[in-house]
């Protein structure tokens, strides 16, 4: 795990706001991670898009990844209007707020966010901040031996990956073991 990234985004009362969607805010050092990547994964978007016309697009990320997915996911069905199948995210930090999280429920593409039994990072930033996750949580146990579906309507289900007090959820091996494979920052 890169410390300079999570202190970076230990500054969770910071917000970014989309001028074009009043109302829609995001984690600001969330939002400068993919603008510092935007313009390469554009270009190379619309390269492979011009090759490949009718193949679907689905954006993934673990951890830090995952929070950049998210906006990157947004960014291209809102702003780009470049169609995307589906969103799926494996350990991510809660990224933007209610209306955030609005967007991409109500968006075309599919959005699973993965969590893993006591997982510390998808409870960050603390809700009390302002900041949500959205719905359709897929909830891994201690063993990924099984999973559970988890649709609350504002994403935080007591049944799933909140079951577990703020003090609880602190495994950072959970964090970086996903369906049995263990990422490291190398892959995030």
């Amino acid at each position: 795990m890169d410390v300079n990234n999570w202190l970076d985004n230990l500054t969770f009362l910071k917000r970014r706001a989309y001028a074009q969607f009043p109302g829609v805010m995001v984690h600001e050092g969330f939002y400068w991670a993919y603008r510092s990547v935007a313009t390469q994964v554009l270009s190379t978007l619309h390269a492979l898009r011009k090759q490949h016309p009718k193949a679907a697009l689905m954006v993934a990320g673990h951890s830090l990844g995952g929070a950049v997915a998210a906006i990157c996911a947004f960014e291209l069905e809102y702003i780009e209007k470049m169609p995307v199948k589906a969103l799926y995210t494996f350990g991510k930090p809660r990224v933007g707020n209610t209306n955030f999280s609005g967007r991409l429920r109500n968006a075309s593409m599919e959005v699973y966010r993965v969590t893993h039994f006591q997982d510390a990072v998808p409870h960050l930033p603390p809700t009390w901040t302002g900041f949500e996750h959205p719905t359709e949580e897929i909830f891994y146990d201690e063993f990924s031996a099984s999973y559970r579906n988890c649709s609350q309507t504002d994403g935080e289900d007591p049944k799933c990956s909140n079951s577990c007090s703020p003090f609880s959820c602190t495994s950072i091996v959970d964090h970086l073991t996903y369906l049995n494979i263990t990422m490291s920052h190398l892959i995030c």
